[in-house]
């Protein structure tokens, strides 16, 4: 016997609920922490785009979102996206658990900031970067020398996992391990 469409219709709309509200716990609740720090830092920020996302999804996460205090919005484009995924075949990673990019890994003495040493190695200039903590959904689009304004133990962290900063012409990538280990290179290939 045939389901009726109209059921079927509302199981449908049901699963996309349901999906929807644990992508949101997952991918995107926590991150609401984590942008309290780049407020309280007075670094400006915006979502470049929203990995994983399923259309489908959009009108039951529109309410979720604006239960978090920074107000969150369903902004983002596909071009972000792609731009990931070129970063990642750019860059593939050496370990199937954790990103390993294949760049040089660098040793930084605890004592120093790893990112501002590893800046000043590569030579890099203020510019606008793209900032992904793989964990989570959003893809970030802020200027690196903001991200020396932020707590570097809060935004780089075991529970934060990994994290990469690239700009939008992938020409170098600086990645940060969930081992704590910092690898950072230019591209040979551009």
């Amino acid at each position: 016997m045939a389901m009726n469409p109209r059921l079927a219709l509302l199981k449908t709309r049901l699963q996309q609920k349901l999906q929807a509200q644990a992508f949101f716990e997952d991918k995107i609740a926590p991150c609401a922490e984590l942008f309290s720090v780049f407020g309280k830092s007075g670094v400006g920020f915006q979502v470049a785009a929203w990995i994983g996302l399923e259309e489908e999804w959009q009108p039951h996460l529109v309410a979720k979102m604006q239960e978090l205090s920074d107000g969150f919005k369903m902004e983002g484009n596909n071009k972000s996206v792609e731009l990931l995924d070129d970063l990642f075949v750019q860059y593939p990673s050496l370990n199937a658990l954790r990103y390993v990019p294949p760049i040089e890994k660098m040793e930084i003495e605890t004592s120093e900031n790893p990112l501002r040493k590893i800046v000043e190695h590569l030579q890099l200039e203020d510019t606008e970067v793209y900032v992904y903590f793989l964990r989570y959904a959003p893809l970030l689009q802020m200027k690196l020398y903001d991200i020396f304004r932020i707590d570097q133990d809060e935004m780089f962290n075991f529970w934060q996992g990994d994290v990469v900063i690239f700009p939008k012409v992938i020409t170098w990538l600086i990645a940060y391990s969930l081992e704590e280990e910092w690898y950072a290179g230019r591209s040979t290939s551009k």
